[in-house]
């Protein structure tokens, strides 16, 4: 489990997931923000691991020719009291 104080992370690039676990607020009730870097999705999370997201906004992904700019999701993810707003994904429509 990863616990994250109720502030805003700015990610420097793409945060990828790529071992099962539970990112939470340290707290019940806080919220821990998540922002991307300028032209990066937020996180991603690579197939076959479970990922839970409690407590934590997801905000200000962008990616071009991809999809997910908040988050790609190629897991199995659960999101309990969480938000991912403000992110923009202009897909491959190939």
């Amino acid at each position: 489990m990863v616990l994250l104080s109720a502030r805003e992370y700015q990610l420097t690039g793409e945060l990828k997931i790529t071992r099962s676990v539970t990112v939470r607020a340290a707290a019940p009730g806080d919220e821990a923000v998540l922002r991307a870097a300028s032209g990066e999705r937020v996180l991603s999370v690579v197939a076959g691991i479970d990922v839970t997201l409690e407590g934590v906004r997801v905000t200000g992904g962008r990616v071009t020719g991809d999809n997910g700019g908040g988050i790609l999701n190629q897991g199995n993810l659960t999101l309990i009291g969480s938000s991912i707003v403000e992110n923009r994904a202009d897909g491959d429509s190939t």
